[in-house]
């Protein structure tokens, strides 16, 4: 979807409605999403592994909620 020619800002977008899907979130800043878009769109990240390096903290995931407890009697 992102190439030199193609959609960057849809590229971007989709990446964070599937990261949003997954419970995970884009936490870059614009510098940081506008060189990771185009590092794919300039073809200087070509593997999945690459891509996924250039993700590793720009991505949070909630912590899952903690368990409900029971009221307790008193």
């Amino acid at each position: 979807m992102v190439g030199n020619h193609g959609n960057k800002r849809l590229g971007l977008a989709g990446l964070i409605a599937f990261l949003g899907m997954n419970g995970a979130r884009l936490t870059a800043g614009n510098d940081e999403a506008y060189h990771l878009i185009m590092s794919v769109a300039e073809e200087r990240v070509t593997t999945v592994e690459q891509f996924t390096d250039r993700l590793d903290g720009l991505v949070t995931t909630p912590s899952p909620p903690a368990p409900l407890t029971p009221p307790r009697d008193s």
